[in-house]
């Protein structure tokens, strides 16, 4: 039997491919940005439908340094938001289970990144406001379903790359900017630069193995929240050297700007509780990520500038 499926947020990366995904053997519905302002609550409760199965994925978000007007931004539009859609699942699908996702972010560089942190611990500096609003959905979420007979999933991903992300989004993720960076930079025969010491370490997370953990989380888990990483950890330097072999760009080229560095020097996601609940998971490797992720950005450049020729 065919679930009834709405995707709040389907433009996006993770919505995107999640779609992509889903609509073969679902009924789905989507909202986004161009047919539903969230920010205005009338819009979303116009929506009477049931559901079985809702995916939160729409967000307000800036990365890097911002101004103090765009933080507040962040927060108080995120909050509107997740307190619209919240309102709207309790008073009109309370049936349907909610999954949302979370941020690593909210893990403090104090404690060990395990999900029963994920509420606790210093916040850091660069994403405040960002993962103040991701808290507050979380325990609004948690209070929610200690006084209603609601399901619910959180999902914390670590970095998500792969095929089919945006390359002209000003909001990059940490793979893309790279392999584009270098891409570009071999083209023009130049240098390429990189915020910090090439000494931060990311884990990471291929966008096939995101979504099928994602939807055989939703499957098996209710009410919990579980981080979903590849559990592999490698410096910013590792990466960008990976990528400088595969495209034949001399990684010597590459200048580190540590005085530019923000965000958190090790970001390690524990997948212990994963490991438990799908301990025969196969991961795609870092190398053979990399590899379709070049393939698919080599493309997609070349189809552009093609476009821009003509």
């Amino acid at each position: 039997m065919k679930s009834k499926i709405l995707i709040i947020g389907n433009t996006g990366f993770i919505g995107k491919n999640l779609s992509k995904k889903l609509k073969k053997n679902n009924f789905i519905n989507f909202i986004n940005s161009s047919n539903c302002n969230l920010l205005i609550k009338k819009n979303i409760f116009s929506i009477k439908k049931k559901f079985d199965l809702i995916f939160h994925l729409a967000a307000f978000i800036k990365l890097g340094k911002v101004s103090k007007k765009i933080q507040k931004k962040i927060y108080t539009n995120n909050l509107k938001i997740n307190n619209n859609v919240i309102e709207w699942w309790l008073k009109t699908n309370t049936q349907a289970k909610l999954v949302t996702i979370g941020t690593s972010a909210s893990y403090s560089n104090e404690k060990l990144m395990n999900e029963k942190y994920y509420l606790k611990g210093k916040i850091q500096k660069d994403w405040k406001n960002y993962v103040y609003a991701k808290r507050k959905l979380q325990t609004m979420i948690n209070k929610i379903s200690k006084k209603e007979k609601v399901k619910f999933l959180t999902t914390i991903p670590s970095t998500i790359y792969g095929p089919g992300y945006d390359l002209f989004k000003k909001n990059k993720n940490l793979i893309t900017d790279l392999i584009l960076k270098i891409m570009i930079a071999k083209a023009k025969n130049e240098k390429v630069y990189l915020y910090g010491s090439g000494y931060e370490k990311r884990d990471t997370i291929y966008i096939d193995d995101f979504i099928k953990l994602l939807l055989l989380s939703v499957k098996k888990l209710n009410n919990k929240i579980i981080n979903l990483s590849s559990g592999k950890q490698f410096s910013i330097r590792y990466y960008a050297k990976l990528i400088c072999k595969k495209l034949n760009y001399d990684f010597n080229r590459i200048e580190f700007e540590k005085k530019l560095h923000y965000g958190s020097k090790n970001r390690n996601l524990d997948i212990s509780y994963l490991r438990r609940n799908f301990p025969s998971f196969k991961f795609i490797s870092i190398d053979q990520g990399i590899s379709k992720t070049i393939r698919w950005c080599s493309k997609k450049l070349k189809n552009e500038m093609s476009i821009m020729r003509s």
